[in-house]
């Protein structure tokens, strides 16, 4: 998501044990100011089907909603940004949401950068400015999947930062944080601990051990041994998560939070992956009474869906356990609730929900709720999946099972 914590949470992939983080929220005041120009030569345009984004749900998914407002959209008729980021109902939602956008727009990060560096006369340039774009630019593009020019460009604002801010700086640490979350979307395991040492170390001395960043980059660490693989580097990363897990609840005086809701559900996977589906499902249920109580006090959408990615992971949990299928339709039908909630009908997160309820709602003998299910999703999938028939065919074929389990015909 785009917003102020933008800085340090660019390696969010589904289920990542790796925690946003937002080191210093001056960082990005300071990066917001550098600049003043305006929106890039071109900006507003229509954009072939191709360029509209995606979920990253799937490969063959593809998503049409205005950045702006959420409304679906008709891709023919979308307006949208040259960097081919975000689209748009029209250019009063493309003006609405262009502050918010900068921070995510690689066209016009990329014309700011130019230009400042390309100062006319030999006039030297401001080293501030440009390591901010740099780092702003880099975050953009890591996601958009476009890893070695951003490596390059985060390498560029971590040189200049330490040279500018010296060393023990958050905005070293931000730009050395990005650049160790490229090192594990490249599975540079190596690399991806020793960068995160470093931001460790820095954190450390700048925010103190106690301080809910140092926690956090201890989480990255705990996720490096994780992503090795292997039972013993398993072990290595269940054993940093529980003692984040011990410093989050510390820090918040004995309470439980969205921070130690986020590290009980990275727990919770390692549990899985070691075979011990009681544990997880222990850590899930806990990760899902602290999200349920944040959601209806105090939450965001942004909770609302770690709750969805919680609720899914419990409901797949819960499926591996026997005896258990009830209360994994009973976590797969709160979740389909708050996709209702917080997201137009027809979004990608209501199909997933819907054809793994129906497939456990068939295994326990509730064949008409279980076509109703897979039914309200067939043209979602159809809509959804584009050129792609096969989940639909698959979908279609087994509906007509159901149907003639039920003695309704064809």
């Amino acid at each position: 998501t785009e917003g102020k914590d933008l800085p340090f949470c660019c390696f969010t992939p589904s289920r990542s044990p790796v925690p946003t983080m937002g080191f210093c929220d001056s960082i990005m005041s300071g990066i917001e100011s550098v600049s003043h120009a305006g929106p890039v030569t071109g900006s507003s345009a229509k954009l072939p089907a191709h360029n509209v984004v995606s979920d990253g749900s799937s490969s063959s998914l593809v998503m049409h909603y205005c950045s702006s407002c959420s409304a679906e959209l008709h891709k023919e008729a979308s307006v949208g940004c040259s960097c081919g980021a975000a689209l748009y109902c029209d250019e009063d939602c493309q003006a609405e949401h262009g502050a918010a956008h900068r921070r995510a727009c690689t066209a016009q990060l990329r014309a700011e950068l130019d230009a400042e560096k390309g100062t006319e006369g030999g006039e030297a340039y401001d080293e501030d400015k440009v390591a901010g774009l740099c780092l702003m630019l880099g975050v953009a593009l890591v996601r958009r999947e476009k890893l070695n020019e951003a490596e390059g460009l985060l390498a560029e604002a971590a040189e200049v930062y330490e040279r500018t801010k010296g060393l023990y700086s958050k905005e070293v640490a931000a730009a050395l944080g990005n650049l160790g979350n490229i090192s594990m979307r490249q599975a540079r395991w190596r690399e991806a601990l020793a960068t995160y040492s470093e931001v460790l170390k820095i954190s450390e001395r700048v925010n103190g051990e106690c301080h809910e960043e140092t926690v956090k980059v201890h989480e990255c660490l705990a996720a490096v041994h994780v992503s090795r693989g292997g039972n013993a580097s398993l072990e290595q990363g269940l054993d940093k998560y529980k003692g984040a897990l011990q410093m989050f609840i510390d820090l918040s005086g004995g309470r439980e939070d969205r921070h130690t809701s986020r590290v009980r559900s990275s727990m919770a996977q390692i549990f899985l992956q070691l075979g011990k589906k009681h544990f997880a499902v222990g850590q899930l249920e806990k990760s899902n009474r602290v999200q349920d109580h944040i959601a209806r006090h105090k939450g965001s959408v942004s909770d609302e869906e770690d709750r969805l990615q919680t609720l899914m992971a419990l409901g797949e949990s819960y499926m591996k356990i026997p005896g258990k299928l009830g209360e994994a339709i009973e976590a797969l039908e709160q979740g389909l609730e708050v996709v209702r909630r917080i997201h137009p009908q027809g979004h990608s997160s209501e199909v997933r929900f819907r054809m793994l309820l129906g497939t456990l709602l068939k295994q326990v003998g509730r064949l008409g709720d279980a076509l109703e299910s897979l039914t309200g999703c067939l043209p979602h999938i159809k809509k959804l999946y584009g050129r792609d028939r096969t989940m639909a065919a698959a979908v279609t074929s087994e509906c007509a099972r159901l149907m003639e389990a039920l003695g309704r015909g064809g």
